[in-house]
């Protein structure tokens, strides 16, 4: 029912094959035929990748593999990050890999323009997602879609232009961050 849905189908009855497939976005002609087993959460820069690569066909322009996925445990697994091969004179290898956390942040403006600036003065240490609120039509739609996505645990932070910043006036924090946080 929307962009990031895992999925798996097949080539029928009793074929004993099976596909996996992202959906980039809603996808109603599969509801009641696949099986649904994830949803991407984070690394959307990614899926945006993927499906920069396809084609009309359907056999993408470059070979896209999935090197590394995993279980998303909210607040306890980074949801945005890298490797980073630190040198280490002390380990067998001369380097010690330590992951970094690329904090994900909702970037509220008025328009993609000013949505693109905050996001260049934030740099490359944080993962946006930008709501530009001209795009979604009202301040309304965009306190909405934050919520969805901090319930989701699609975001960690949000960051509000000055214009947009009475809308959140007396925003609270989804109900599953706290129940999170008891499970920490």
């Amino acid at each position: 029912d929307k962009r990031g849905i895992v999925s798996m189908g097949n080539s029928g009855k009793n074929s004993n094959t099976s596909q996996f497939f992202i959906t980039f976005k809603e996808a109603s002609q599969c509801d009641g035929k696949h099986v649904v087993f994830g949803e991407v959460i984070s690394g959307f820069d990614a899926l945006d990748a993927m499906e920069e690569a396809g084609t009309s066909s359907g056999e993408p322009k470059v070979q896209v593999k999935i090197t590394d996925c995993g279980a998303f445990h909210a607040l306890q697994t980074p949801g945005s990050g890298y490797w980073y091969d630190q040198p280490d004179a002390e380990s067998f290898t001369g380097k010690t890999p330590v992951f970094m956390v690329r904090p994900r942040v909702g970037v509220i403006a008025p328009t993609q323009g000013i949505c693109n600036k905050f996001i260049k003065m934030l740099g490359s240490g944080v993962t946006c997602t930008c709501i530009a609120v001209d795009d979604i039509g009202s301040e309304d739609a965009a306190v909405t879609l934050v919520h969805e996505l901090l319930t989701s645990f699609s975001i960690d932070a949000i960051l509000v232009a000055p214009p947009h910043k009475s809308a959140f006036k007396g925003f609270e924090i989804p109900q599953s961050w706290s129940e999170a946080m008891k499970k920490t």
